[in-house]
C-alpha cells in the first residue's frame, strides 16, 4: 500500500512509488510544445484536456505523433507531497519544489504532485493529488516548466525567467527577480507582440539565438500569442530606479545576473552546462543593466 502523509508529514517518493501508482485520471490525451519539448501527456480526464487546450492555445498538438515524448498522468494515491510551512505568522514560503537528476532520469515534486521523466527513453510519469481546475493545471505546468528547462539545457538552450517583447520582427527580453518590473515591461509595450511575463525559451537558431514564448506564463493571464521564434536583439537585466538608462556590464557580471535568472537547472546540476550555454549567449547577444522608472520611456533608450 501507498503511505498516506498526514498533515503534519511530507511525503518524499522515489522511482518506486512510480512503478506503484497506475490508475489514470482518464482516457484523454493532449499534445503540446512545452518550451520546445514536444510532449503527449496521456491518461486525462476530458475536463483536463479541455482546461488544458484553452490554456495553451496555439501550443496545443494533435495526439499522436510517434516522436513526441510521453508522460502518463495518473492519480497520486495520496493527500500531497510536500507540506506547505509558514516563514512567520501569516506568511507562506516561497513556493517550494524538490528535483532530483541522475542517470538521465529527473524526479521532481512540490505540494501536490510528482512526477519522474526518463530523457533517453523519453518517457515519464505524473502523479497529481491536485483534484481539478487550476490547482489540476498548475500542478501540470510546475512538472512541464522544470522537466522542458532541463531538456532546453540538453539542447544548448536555456529557459529564462524574463519577459519578452518583439518590436520590429526582433526580440527583446527583459530578466530579474520577481518585482523588478517583468510584468511591468509588458504593459508598456502596448501593440508589441508580447512573448511572455515570466519565462522565455532562448535557443540557437540557423541566424544565431532566438527567443521563443512558452506555455507558461505568469502575470499575463491571455492564453500565449504565438508560439514562433524571433531573432533575440538584446537581454536587460531590469532595476527599477528614478531615471531612464542603460549601464553596460562586463561579461562575466552579465553571466552572473543571467545565471542568477535560470530557474531548476542550477539547483539539479547542471551549473556547468548552464554557464557554458551562457557564455557563448554573452559572447554573441548584447546584454545590459536597464534603469528605469517604470514608464514606457525605456523604450527611446532600448528601440
Amino acid at each position: 500500500p501507498i503511505p498516506v502523509p498526514s498533515v503534519a508529514i511530507e511525503y518524499h517518493p522515489d522511482l518506486e512509488y512510480f512503478s506503484r501508482v497506475t490508475r489514470r485520471r482518464g482516457t484523454s490525451a493532449l499534445g503540446m510544445d512545452a518550451a520546445g519539448l514536444e510532449v503527449q501527456l496521456q491518461g486525462l480526464a476530458a475536463e483536463d484536456a479541455s482546461l488544458l487546450k484553452a490554456r495553451y492555445g496555439p501550443f496545443v498538438r494533435e495526439p499522436g505523433s510517434p516522436d513526441r515524448a510521453h508522460v502518463e498522468v495518473v492519480e497520486a494515491e495520496v493527500s500531497g507531497f510536500l507540506r506547505p510551512f509558514e516563514v512567520s505568522p501569516g506568511r507562506p514560503e516561497i513556493y517550494r519544489l524538490e528535483q532530483h537528476l541522475a542517470h538521465e532520469r529527473l524526479v521532481a515534486y512540490s505540494y501536490d504532485f510528482a512526477g519522474f521523466f526518463d530523457y533517453r527513453e523519453r518517457a515519464g510519469k505524473l502523479a497529481i493529488a491536485a483534484a481539478k481546475g487550476d490547482p489540476f493545471h498548475r500542478a501540470v505546468e510546475n512538472y512541464l516548466r522544470v522537466v522542458a528547462a532541463h531538456a532546453a539545457l540538453r539542447e544548448g538552450g536555456l529557459l529564462l525567467h524574463a519577459s519578452g517583447v518583439v518590436r520590429n520582427g526582433s526580440a527583446h527580453l527583459f530578466f530579474g527577480p520577481s518585482g523588478s518590473g517583468k510584468t511591468t515591461v509588458t504593459l508598456f509595450s502596448e501593440g508589441d507582440l508580447i512573448l511572455g511575463d515570466d519565462l522565455i525559451l532562448i535557443r540557437r537558431g540557423k541566424a544565431g539565438f532566438e527567443a521563443c514564448a512558452v506555455p507558461f506564463r505568469g502575470l499575463y493571464r491571455e492564453p500565449p500569442q504565438t508560439d514562433r521564434a524571433f531573432p533575440l536583439s538584446a537581454l536587460y537585466r531590469l532595476v527599477q530606479d528614478r531615471e531612464d538608462f542603460l549601464e553596460d556590464l562586463p561579461v562575466s557580471r552579465a553571466l552572473a545576473e543571467m545565471m542568477a535568472s535560470l530557474p531548476f537547472v542550477m539547483e539539479a546540476a547542471g551549473g556547468a552546462r548552464a554557464l557554458e550555454v551562457a557564455g557563448a549567449l554573452a559572447q554573441s547577444v548584447r546584454i545590459q543593466r536597464l534603469h528605469f522608472t517604470k514608464s514606457a520611456d525605456f523604450w527611446r533608450l532600448v528601440a
